[in-house]
């Protein structure tokens, strides 16, 4: 069995990002909160920790020909034999395989360590008219869309820490 799961980068992360909102919404205090303020920072903070408990126990099993999406919401799985239809969603920050068959489907994100691992074993078990709708997910797209959703993470923790210095500062 091999188990795929988000990488080491996000999860980090998206740690920083629940300190950082925290130190963000202890800046709030120090300059004066008032009613909307402590809500808006009761928001962020349990976003970026839903956020990172969703991120960090995610996980992707492989056994056979079976593929198991594990997640906060539920447990999916499919056969990769059975799949009639992948689809490929590229977004700014990720890219989504979607695969399905007649009755359900996974979607996973190219957050997934060695996500570039996984497309490999799915297009080798699949016939060649469902390989060619994944053809587009090479190597470089997928290191592309990784390095902009870490990149997307950094900017929100420099963000949030900027906002609170200034907080700070200035309160």
């Amino acid at each position: 069995m091999t188990v795929y799961r988000v990488g080491t980068s996000a999860v980090v992360l998206s740690f920083l990002l629940i300190v950082s909102s925290v130190i963000f919404s202890v800046s709030h205090v120090f300059s004066g909160m008032n009613g909307a303020k402590w809500v808006i920072a009761a928001i962020v903070v349990g976003f970026t920790l839903f956020n990172f408990i969703s991120l960090y126990f995610r996980r992707l099993e492989v056994e056979d020909d079976e593929v198991r999406l594990f997640t906060v919401y539920g447990r999916k799985s499919i056969k990769l034999s059975a799949l009639e239809e992948i689809g490929v969603i590229l977004l700014k920050m990720r890219a989504i395989l979607i695969l399905s068959d007649a009755e359900k489907f996974v979607f996973v994100s190219s957050y997934f360590r060695n996500f570039a691992e996984f497309t490999e074993l799915v297009k080798s078990n699949v016939n060649a008219e469902l390989q060619g709708n994944i053809a587009k997910l090479d190597n470089k797209l997928i290191r592309k869309k990784q390095i902009t959703f870490m990149a997307l993470l950094a900017v929100l923790n420099i963000f949030l820490v900027g906002s609170a210095v200034y907080n700070f500062v200035n309160g």
